[in-house]
């Protein structure tokens, strides 16, 4: 199911996003929170809030929809 690429991706308020892509479309992807982080992630037409702790990650799914841990 695709294969992980991160580049030290980050995302405003210092949380850092994985990627993984498949024939050039995201099938999933992981942000972790290096402190208290509240954002969105937003791909094409797509929005998904995100709310963590220092140090949670969550997973997301090729629709932005979460991931069961």
């Amino acid at each position: 199911m695709g294969s992980w690429r991160s580049e030290s991706l980050r995302l405003v308020g210092n949380a850092s996003i994985a990627l993984a892509w498949e024939n050039g479309k995201l099938t999933r992807c992981a942000v972790t929170a290096d402190q208290a982080y509240e954002g969105e992630v937003v791909y094409g037409e797509m929005r998904q809030a995100v709310k963590l702790e220092k140090g949670e990650t969550v997973m997301l799914d090729a629709v932005l929809q979460l991931l069961e841990s």
